[in-house]
């Protein structure tokens, strides 16, 4: 068998492949207060990529797809409490208004200035309205706030927003 006679290209090849789109990843720059015991929407306002422009940057800090199908979604970034008194903080991705996935750290001894948190997951959007946002809580042992901490305006994300669609 001679493989060049088999495989010879002779067109356009089509059906083949697919985009990661829509795709977008947004981050907070300044840091925002996180009261205690409160759910507090992050507001990640700046946009730093948007493929179809499906992220809302400016009020509702939410993504909507738009498009039918499997995606990754993630969120990351530090709590941070100047006392040292962070005692439990959770990281929330909503789904329509509901939260969806979380992770939650719980610590004894409140001695924390700073704590770093991602979350993420693979899940089917069923409805081209359906729509993604991050919020955040923790708890203090004197009730204090927390920051959700900035990015700056360095190249080093303290914190991120992410979606994608899954080519399948």
């Amino acid at each position: 068998i001679n493989l060049a006679d088999t495989f010879a290209f002779t067109g356009t090849v089509t059906g083949a492949g697919g985009v990661n789109t829509p795709a977008f990843m947004a981050s907070v720059t300044s840091d925002q207060t996180i009261n205690h015991n409160t759910a507090t929407k992050i507001a990640f306002a700046n946009e730093v990529f948007d493929t179809d422009t499906t992220y809302d940057a400016s009020t509702n800090y939410r993504w909507t797809p738009g498009v039918v199908g499997y995606y990754a979604i993630g969120a990351g970034g530090w709590f941070y409490q100047s006392g040292g008194d962070l005692g439990s903080m959770e990281l929330y991705i909503y789904k329509n208004g509901s939260d969806i996935v979380f992770p939650m750290y719980e610590n004894k001894n409140n001695v924390l200035r700073r704590f770093w948190m991602h979350t993420s997951l693979v899940i089917y959007v069923g409805s081209t309205s359906d729509y993604y946002e991050v919020f955040a809580t923790h708890n203090t042992s004197g009730s204090a706030t927390a920051k959700w901490s900035g990015s700056g305006n360095n190249a080093k994300f303290r914190n991120y927003f992410y979606g994608y669609k899954l080519i399948t």
